[in-house]
């Protein structure tokens, strides 16, 4: 019996015939993938994994190049493997193997929440976690009970405020809401992680298809506050927002996250995922879990096949995400750069 490793096309028969065999995400999807390649510049593809020449198991990312760097992401934001994968340390091997041929810095992996998680042996594992709250059977008005009573107050206070929500409609409103992204990630001193073109493809090919939503909170007119929401077939994922630090007494982020919570259960949704937030942004980590979503797991893997290509990198991130140069990070941005 043998494990294979191959390349198959995002839109082939092949993986199609796997999503349907197995509960998957959207992020796995080759409408994901093409947005992906589409907004971040980078290469769609699929691995399949054949188990004596049956596909069994696979996953789909991208190739992305940064500077002199070359990277596979296998789930992005996350997604891992689905189906089957082979015991012990041959998967590692086998992207390894894979990542060498194909000139590839670093492979990472990082699974999703429901999802098989993979075999850990031979990656770098960082561990990470989501919360998901649980929809299934409960009425909006019952799970609002169910939130702590500082939740109720703020959208309270936030309705009685004049805030008011409305789904983006144009590419003003676009315009407007990424900057309160940015203004986000300047506040947390994180780099962004998602580009101006990457949102615009998601509006365009995601949004404006029925599969999410992207609201604006204003205030006497102003957008002070937005958020985006994607679906799976039973999930609805916090996906990216951004807020104007002198608003945020008016809680317009709690009415807006109440917002989407109501409207995964309008649609049906089993669960309503907050997505990692990761170590750099503590503060926005602290906002998602206060709603009581339970903590479920999702690793990041990494396999790093080139040790002082990756060194380079990390320092340029590092220093692309510190306050002196700002302009830096500008420039990764503007390379469509994700971490």
């Amino acid at each position: 019996m043998s494990w294979t490793l191959r390349v198959g096309s995002i839109d082939g028969e092949a993986w199609s015939a796997l999503l349907q065999r197995q509960p998957h995400l959207l992020f796995h999807e080759p409408l994901w993938a093409r947005i992906v390649g589409a907004g971040l510049g980078g290469k769609a593809l699929c691995l399949l994994l054949e188990h004596d020449g049956q596909v069994i198991g696979g996953a789909s990312g991208f190739f992305l190049r940064v500077l002199w760097a070359r990277f596979l992401y296998l789930g992005f934001p996350y997604g891992g493997f689905l189906g089957s994968t082979p015991p012990g340390g041959l998967l590692a091997k086998l992207l390894v193997d894979f990542a060498r041929k194909e000139n590839v810095t670093r492979v990472r992996i990082t699974d999703g929440p429901g999802m098989p998680s993979t075999p850990p042996d031979g990656f770098c594992v960082q561990p990470g976690q989501t919360q998901l709250l649980d929809l299934a059977r409960r009425s909006a008005a019952d799970l609002l009970q169910t939130f702590p009573k500082n939740i109720r107050r703020d959208v309270r206070r936030a309705e009685r405020s004049g805030v008011r929500l409305s789904p983006v409609r144009d590419r003003r409103d676009l315009d407007e809401f990424y900057s309160l992204y940015l203004a986000s990630m300047r506040r947390n001193q994180a780099v962004p992680k998602y580009g101006k073109l990457l949102v615009a493809t998601l509006y365009d090919h995601v949004i404006r298809c029925g599969k999410g939503e992207l609201w604006l909170a204003r205030r006497n007119g102003l957008a002070i506050s937005g958020v985006l929401v994607v679906d799976s077939a039973h999930a609805s994922h916090y996906l990216l927002g951004g807020s104007r630090a002198d608003t945020l007494k008016y809680c317009p982020n709690e009415l807006l996250l109440w917002q989407a919570i109501r409207r995964a259960v309008q649609l049906g949704k089993e669960f309503f995922d907050v997505l990692p937030s990761g170590p750099q942004n503590p503060g926005l980590a602290r906002f998602k879990s206060k709603w009581g979503g339970q903590d479920t797991q999702a690793d990041t893997l990494d396999l790093v096949t080139k040790p002082w290509s990756q060194k380079l990198y990390d320092t340029a991130y590092r220093i692309a995400g510190s306050s002196p140069l700002r302009s830096v990070s500008c420039h990764l941005r503007n390379l469509r750069h994700i971490r």
